[in-house]
């Protein structure tokens, strides 16, 4: 079948069909279906709490705060009660926000700095509840990198761009478009070095210049933002922040770590000549005490100031704090609380899940254990210091995990080796230095003398049992290397825990790499043996894979566990096209085009299905897990991105967890962004063919699988036979591509035509072919219309030629028959033409 019109946009949208398989394939790989079931451990960003918030506007008696670290809008009433947050992480108009930082409004709608080359317009129902966008601002989708966001009386709309985590070599850059996203002028690049905050008033646009070298606030001509020759001075060791002008009055947020002023500051702009002196309205200073640092600020008609304060260093959630005119404060909501990143997880025989937060603000971590229904949440030991990467359970009873947490005095990451602790937490050992067969320490470099090693950053653990013996495999790296060079090592022991706890090498596998700033990972990528950061770890069923998520070249290594050769590797996920790799602060996997997506940063966790073999591996700044075969094919994606549906905003590491359905686990995945552990029941599909004898008719069968280009003519008529005028004349042209799937005498048939796909079910016995479809198009000047298509015909030489005459008949809404339609095609395998 072919659409003669396709000029007119026929569109296939829906396919009636209950049968689908992979195309070409006699048989079907097991896939999986998922649902979020429950958290073990409540989202703590539950109830309209913030997590980065970046600005803060009032809006018809509405405080609405956007958070970059949720990738949310959240509405509050003026005392601070929550009412709704929305969109959901991306970057598309589609209600969909990445990042969002400035925030503003005219009375009547939304502007927003988010995503990574647009702004965007919103329109929100009077009592907050409701929010859509309206329109993209730059319209010609030109790359800005938006930061802050002003907008004019006359509807007109600014914004600051600059570099973002997509592309770090943005420019600043200064930008003014009309109400409907045209571009109207674009500030001389040498006027400036990074501006900030900026709001406009009458014909001055003023901008905050956050050089550390030159702070000031920059005054711009609103008409075409020219440069004029105000400059508005700071206090002394001060960096400007956000802006907002009301009435004559312009506030300016500004912060300083060398004895400056942090707090709000006031101009008098009714006249800029001569430049008008600030007055200090707001002291900030004691945020800092709480971890806090100014954002976003707004200001409403009665002097009353909005602040966003976010956390310095992620470790607690932001807040609002509102002052009245004077300065003092009346207003602080929501609760602040303290996050703890769920790293380590795994369960034992009874399935409860024991769980190991890491501390970033340097407090003391504690092992958790909690039924994986969310019930009988216990803190099983204190363990003194700030929690760990890693926790596995052993099967002689023993709980280890590798200790790794933030040292406050030097802001680095410190470690104190790999413990091992009985079932009730107490310490029994702790692996630090141990003898080596080393010559040169991998993670720096060093001529190891006396044979012995200590660990630099133990960052995954391992347990494993095999044949009565206890094995420990630890991957540990140089911090150093993270992010800028490859320095890591994956080590197997044997173990005894006698008295004694003796460690004996088995092999080590990993190569110095010396810092590579300017390594070209695309034209010298990581090699066998190379790790940047190896963290999660996890064995196959079969017993011979040993599989290392290498989280900074963007893999999963595989390992032979005997003795540790390389066997291969996997991308997790695949690069998509345009991306690249290359040595950058962030990872060394990131993205030259527009398009990067953050779920896919790196690797975190590995864990197999002991009875599927799947591979799933979860991806710091992810939603979930991605699922793999034994070699690394892609089956399918575990997770939610809405944290509203139950869904987390970074995966952090992985447990599968056994149900008494070995089809059936519970996949538990920590939350970088919170203390939050959602649970996924994961359900492995089988083949759907598995169990199909092919060979059970005993009718001859030609096996017509394979590719197929198509040839054809037909018409299309009315009810009465008669020509149809919006379809045109009878035609002959050739069609799309056929490939058949056979299963026995059944066929299931996939035609790619016109830009879309349709999918066929028949069967085939001697010579003879039969199809069917039943589906819908919009068709331009009749509307949805349903369709059903009979095709019948002969196979010739072998299955290489395949000629059949069809019939369809199209039907309205209410079943009415409105055309007809004849054809004859003819398919000729595709590698015999």
């Amino acid at each position: 079948m072919t659409k003669q019109y396709s000029d007119a946009n026929v569109i296939l949208l829906v396919v009636m069909i209950t049968c689908a398989g992979i195309a070409g394939a006699t048989a079907q790989s097991p896939s999986i279906a998922s649902e979020f079931e429950n958290k073990l451990i409540p989202d703590a960003l539950g109830e309209g709490r913030l997590l980065y918030p970046g600005g803060v506007a009032v809006m018809n008696n509405t405080i609405v705060v956007s958070d970059g670290g949720t990738s949310r809008v959240s509405l509050f009433a003026m005392d601070g009660t929550f009412i709704a947050r929305f969109g959901s992480e991306g970057d598309t108009l589609t209600g969909e926000i990445e990042m969002p930082m400035g925030i503003t409004t005219d009375g009547e709608k939304l502007y927003l700095a988010a995503n990574p080359e647009v702004a965007s317009v919103w329109e929100v129902s009077d009592d907050g509840t409701i929010a859509s966008p309206l329109l993209a601002v730059p319209a010609d989708e030109t790359e800005i990198g938006p930061q802050r966001v002003a907008v004019d009386a006359n509807d007109n709309i600014y914004i600051v761009g600059g570099p973002t985590h997509h592309n770090m070599a943005l420019p600043y850059r200064l930008i003014k478009y009309d109400d409907t996203g045209v571009l109207q002028a674009e500030a001389n690049a040498s006027t400036f070095v990074a501006p900030g905050g900026l709001d406009v008033s009458g014909t001055s646009l003023f901008v905050a210049e956050k050089s550390p070298m030159d702070e000031k606030i920059l005054v711009y001509n609103t008409s075409d933002l020219t440069p004029s020759d105000v400059e508005l001075e700071l206090p002394a060791n001060t960096t400007p922040g956000d802006v907002d002008v009301v009435g004559t009055d312009l506030y300016v947020s500004v912060s300083s770590f060398t004895g400056g002023v942090n707090g709000v500051i006031k101009y008098n702009v009714s006249s800029l000549s001569p430049a008008p002196a600030y007055t200090q309205i707001v002291d900030t200073s004691a945020l800092l005490g709480m971890g806090m640092k100014v954002a976003g600020i707004d200001v409403d008609v009665d002097g009353n100031i909005y602040v966003a304060a976010s956390a310095a260093a992620w470790s607690s959630s932001g807040q609002v704090v509102v002052y009245n005119s004077t300065g003092n404060q009346t207003l602080l909501f929501p609760d602040q609380i303290g996050l703890l990143n769920i790293w380590g997880m795994d369960h034992d025989e009874s399935g409860k899940v024991y769980m190991l937060p890491m501390s970033w603000d340097g407090s003391p971590s504690a092992i958790w254990t909690v039924n994986i229904d969310g019930s009988d949440l216990q803190e099983l030991v204190n363990l003194g210091n700030t929690g760990g990467a890693t926790l596995k359970l052993d099967h002689a009873g023993h709980i280890w995990y590798n200790q790794l947490g933030l040292d406050m005095s030097t802001s680095g990451l410190t470690s104190s080796g790999v413990y091992a602790l009985d079932m009730n937490g107490s310490e029994l050992y702790n692996l630090v230095t141990y003898n080596t067969s080393l010559t040169i320490d991998p993670a720096t470099g060093e001529n190891i003398t006396d044979g012995t090693r200590s660990f630099q950053i133990p960052t995954g653990v391992l347990t494993s049992t095999e044949d009565g013996k206890h094995y420990l495999y630890v991957g540990d790296s140089n911090t150093s290397g993270w992010f800028a060079g490859g320095s890591g090592l994956v080590t197997k022991f044997e173990y005894e825990f006698d008295s004694e706890w003796q460690f004996t090498e088995v092999w080590a596998a990993g190569t110095f790499i010396a810092t590579e700033p300017t390594r070209d990972l695309a034209a010298d990528p990581p090699g066998k043996d190379e790790f940047s950061m190896p963290t999660g770890m996890a064995l196959h069923p079969d017993g011979d894979v040993l599989y290392v998520v290498d989280a900074c070249y963007w893999r999963v290594a595989m390992l032979n566990p005997d003795d540790g050769s390389w066997i291969g590797e996997f991308e997790a996920p695949p690069l998509p096209e345009g991306y690249t790799r290359y040595s950058e602060s962030l990872a060394h996997v990131m993205a030259e085009n527009s398009d990067y997506a953050e779920e896919m940063l790196f690797p975190i966790d590995v864990d197999v299905d002991p009875d599927s073999g799947f591979v799933y591996v979860s991806y710091h700044g992810g939603n979930g897990a991605n699922v793999y075969t034994k070699t690394g094919e892609y089956v399918g994606h575990v997770g939610l991105s809405d944290i509203d549906e139950g869904g987390i905003i970074a995966a952090l590491m992985i447990d599968i967890v056994p149900t008494e359905d070995e089809k059936r686990k519970h996949v538990v995945l920590g939350d970088a962004h919170g203390w939050s552990v959602a649970v996924y029941g994961v359900t492995t599909l089988k083949d759907p063919w598995e169990d199909f004898g092919p060979d059970h008719l005993p009718t001859h069968i030609i096996d017509i699988s394979g590719e197929y280009t198509c040839t054809n003519e037909a018409f299309y008529a009315n009810t009465e036979g008669n020509l149809s005028p919006e379809f045109g004349l009878p035609y002959q042209e050739e069609g799309g591509n056929w490939t058949f799937e056979q299963h026995g005498s059944l066929l299931i048939v996939t035609v790619e035509e016109d830009g879309g796909v349709m999918r066929f079910i028949g069967s085939t016995a001697g010579d003879n072919i039969m199809l069917s479809f039943a589906g819908y198009w919009d068709v331009p000047e009749m509307g949805m219309l349903r369709f059903e298509t009979i095709w019948a015909g002969d196979v010739l030489y072998c299955g290489d030629k395949i000629v059949m005459n069809a019939i369809m008949r199209g039907y309205d809404d209410d079943c009415n028959q409105v055309l007809n339609w004849a054809g004859t095609q003819v398919l000729r395998r595709a590698e015999t033409g």
